[in-house]
């Protein structure tokens, strides 16, 4: 006789989130395997009794009237595949059936869990912010597509600056969005109608970039720089200064250098940023001066076997979330450090590792060096995006122009 599938929706209390919840999923069982499948909600256990007791009410009633889809859906599609089950077949009917997706907050979730998959914990993050600050704004559980009209995100805009959100992570937010619903409307989910961006409509603001490079006189303090007594310090000052001489290498790449990427004098790596957002990515040639390699002498792992990681950061343990995890602590360690460099030395500008990446790429171009060779530097794939880099000092030059018009004596 051949086993049916079968499936229940479960509290999932292997781990507890940090709002003190657990994830509620649809477990699916076959041929004694079970498989667990995001529903989009999370409860404490009390309240997930009340959710699946006989009458729920009020805010709990409609969260029930969203689980009783998904399982239905659950059934519909374990019926029509019929004697040809299989894990694979039912999950590619599960995560794109339309009702799938018209509760916002599960198509996030789904999107969240693809960005895993592909180790791309970072983006995954910021769509895990998106889902939630909706949540902030609306109180609800159940968002769906077309209740978002430009009405609404002026509101939700209005809500995050009132907050004290930056117009820069409105932008990020809406953008993610934004992505939600093209992947909605191009898979035929919902209606092009329901799309509320675009002329005449709702713009996604972008917020002006600070200027974030350093006058070449304060890098030259911070490369003189010797703290007293302080390896962590001088550790976070070292590789600020090689992400500056190394073409602006953001510290994911340093910190994922190994020896295999040496060669004949140069490093040779690819943007691990780049490789996620367009597939491809430039390989990109480093030579090692002497300040590169005094850097690389002071910390390089030794044994340097060619897959050894080149700082003792990273091992080859680790889990790629593992990894993404200590990337982030570390980062928040140097720019730390980088903060408290300056305020010694007495630089006012704000410094953090991304203005190593700016302030080579801006004292280039204040040298005089062409912006094809600074976008290839970097790694860009258009000049465009090296000429927003350098737009802080395109404003600066303007400036000193206007001051030649006058300059009488």
């Amino acid at each position: 006789m051949r086993i049916k599938p079968s499936f229940q929706i479960v509290l999932d209390t292997r781990r507890i989130k940090k709002d003190n919840t657990y994830p509620v999923k649809l477990r699916l069982t076959y041929n004694r395997r079970s498989k667990y499948y995001n529903t989009g909600h999370s409860f404490s256990q009390s309240v997930f009794d009340s959710l699946m007791g006989a009458k729920p009410r009020g805010l709990l009633k409609n969260n029930r009237i969203e689980i009783n889809a998904i399982e239905k859906r659950a059934k519909d599609i374990i019926e029509e595949i019929g004697n040809n089950f299989s894990f694979e077949l039912f999950e590619k009917k599960f995560q794109t059936n339309p009702s799938n997706y018209q509760n916002i907050y599960i198509a996030l979730n789904s999107y969240v869990t693809e960005l895993e998959k592909e180790k791309r914990y970072s983006s995954a993050n910021t769509y895990k912010f998106t889902s939630k600050a909706f949540k902030n704004f609306t109180k609800k559980e159940i968002l769906h597509f077309n209740e978002i009209t430009p009405k609404f995100l002026r509101q939700f805009q209005k809500f995050m600056l009132g907050n004290g959100k930056s117009i820069t992570t409105v932008g990020i937010y809406l953008r993610n969005y934004r992505t939600i619903i093209n992947k909605a409307i191009n898979e035929g989910i919902i209606s092009k109608d329901l799309y509320p961006f675009g002329k005449g409509k709702y713009t996604i603001p972008r917020g002006k970039n600070p200027k974030k490079a350093l006058a070449i006189g304060d890098i030259e303090k911070i490369y003189k720089y010797k703290p007293t007594f302080n390896n962590t310090k001088q550790f976070s000052k070292d590789i600020w200064i090689f992400s500056y001489l190394c073409n602006g290498m953001n510290i994911k790449d340093i910190l994922n250098l190994k020896y295999k990427d040496i060669q004949n004098g140069y490093i040779l790596f690819k943007r691990a940023k780049t490789i996620n957002t367009s597939g491809t990515s430039k390989t990109i040639e480093i030579h090692i001066t002497k300040e590169i390699g005094e850097i690389l002498d002071t910390w390089g792992t030794k044994p340097k076997y060619l897959d050894n990681y080149v700082f003792p950061v990273l091992n080859n343990e680790l889990s790629e979330l593992e990894k993404y995890k200590i990337i982030i602590n570390k980062t928040g360690v140097i720019n730390k450090n980088m903060k408290n460099i300056a305020k010694e030395l007495g630089i006012e500008s704000s410094i953090s590792t991304y203005t190593a990446r700016h302030s080579f790429a801006t004292i280039l171009k204040r040298s005089g060096v062409n912006v094809s060779f600074i976008s290839d530097a970097l790694g860009h794939q258009s000049i465009k995006t090296t000429e927003n880099y350098l737009a802080g000092f395109e404003d600066d030059a303007k400036k000193e122009i206007a001051k030649k018009l006058v300059d009488f004596g």
